[in-house]
Order: structure tokens, then C-alpha cells, then sequence
């Protein structure tokens, strides 16, 4: 028995490689995305789970709109999801915000509140890199 001779390597090359293609699975080839909802879903979903308790609580009304209060603690809930400069975030965030325009009030507090938490712990970490503190 004599071995097949290879007439063009690059062909049998080509033709492995395509084999090795045909045999990857479709979704192998795409890049995955991360299955971590946005803050905006999150925000949403919450929302709605508070209005149906809300609805409940009420024995069956229509449950359409939320207290102030509790917009606000959904939002701050999103909020600390914040924990580094992340433009999807901010800007999901800001979306929350648009959309919540009625609990502006509410929100622009919880948004202050943060700041000021922020540049506090900021403050006592550069005073405590610093010795002074």
C-alpha cells in the first residue's frame, strides 16, 4: 500500500481549515455579551414588583402611580450600582431620572446625598494617606 501523495499542501491546509470551521458551532463564533441587565431594567423591574405590592397593599387598585418615597429608594437602590465612572450607568441613571420627572425632587436629594458621601470618604482617605487624620 503506498501513501497518497499530496499534490498542493496548501490546498489539503485550506481544506483542514475549513473542516475545523464547519465543526465550531455558530454562537462560538460570535463574540458573547455579558448577561448583566442595565441599571434602566433593573430600575424597571423593581418598579413594577413595587407597584404590585402597591396594588395589593390596596386591595386591588389601579396601583399606577407610586409614592414619592418610593421611587426615591428604587432609584437609590440603582444608585449604588455606581460604584466606579461608568458612562453606561450615568447615563441609564440620567435616563431614570428624565423619565421620573415627577420625583425630581426626591431624586436630586438622594443624588446630593451621594456626592456628598463620596467627596467625604475622599476627603478622609486623602487626610489618612496624608497622616493628618
Amino acid at each position: 500500500m503506498q501513501p497518497a501523495k499530496l499534490l498542493n499542501p496548501k490546498a489539503a491546509t485550506k481544506a483542514a481549515a475549513a473542516a475545523a470551521v464547519t465543526t465550531t458551532m455558530p454562537n462560538e463564533l460570535l463574540p458573547q455579551k455579558p448577561s448583566a441587565s442595565s441599571v434602566l431594567d433593573k430600575f424597571r423591574s423593581l418598579l413594577k414588583q413595587r407597584q404590585g405590592s402597591a396594588v395589593e397593599d390596596d386591595g386591588g387598585g389601579d396601583g399606577a402611580s407610586l409614592r414619592m418615597e418610593d421611587v426615591v429608594e428604587i432609584y437609590e437602590t440603582v444608585l449604588n450600582e455606581l460604584t466606579f465612572n461608568s458612562k453606561p450607568i450615568i447615563t441609564d441613571l440620567t435616563i431614570i431620572a428624565g423619565e421620573q420627572r415627577d420625583h425630581g425632587e426626591g431624586i436630586a436629594d438622594v443624588l446630593c446625598a451621594r456626592i456628598v458621601e463620596v467627596c467625604f470618604l475622599f476627603l478622609a482617605f486623602f487626610l489618612k494617606m496624608c497622616g493628618i487624620f
